[in-house]
């Protein structure tokens, strides 16, 4: 059984990251969560007492957000129930346009983008630690 509560700093000290995300350099810190947080909205998934995930939409303006995860190497099983969650927030959202980013070498990342409803536009070289990365969106039309 999971819960989502609201995310806090601390998290970040906390949350042990799948191998891929830690190969692709990602550290969370108190400080960048905090950041994430003021710029929009989070949540973590919490397992008996530990945090397996977190994520949220940070706003760049209105109108466009950007939607990031930092997921556990123990979600496991959980990762239905996560993606679940995470397809009914994006009902929420309001932004017109949502953007994510994925590393090259995470291809569960990039399976998951396609299932929620994110289109490549493109890689971007030398984006973050020297590494590639490729460039998610999800448009609202209409």
């Amino acid at each position: 059984m999971i819960d989502f509560v609201p995310a806090q700093a601390w998290m970040a000290n906390t949350i042990r990251l799948q191998p891929t995300q830690v190969l692709a350099g990602h550290k969370p810190t108190p400080e960048a969560l905090a950041f994430a947080i003021s710029r929009g909205s989070a949540l973590a998934c919490v397992r008996h007492g530990e945090i397996v995930a977190l994520g949220g939409v940070m706003e760049h303006w209105p109108g466009r957000g950007e939607l990031w995860g930092l997921l556990s190497g123990s979600i496991g099983a959980d990762m239905l129930l996560m993606h679940r969650a995470v397809l009914r927030g994006l009902q929420l959202v309001k932004h017109e346009r949502l953007e994510a980013v994925v590393f090259e070498g995470h291809d569960e990342g990039h399976r998951w983008m396609a299932m929620l409803g994110f289109e490549a536009e493109g890689d971007m070289q030398n984006y973050w630690n020297g590494l590639t990365f490729t460039r998610y969106a999800r448009v609202r039309r209409g």
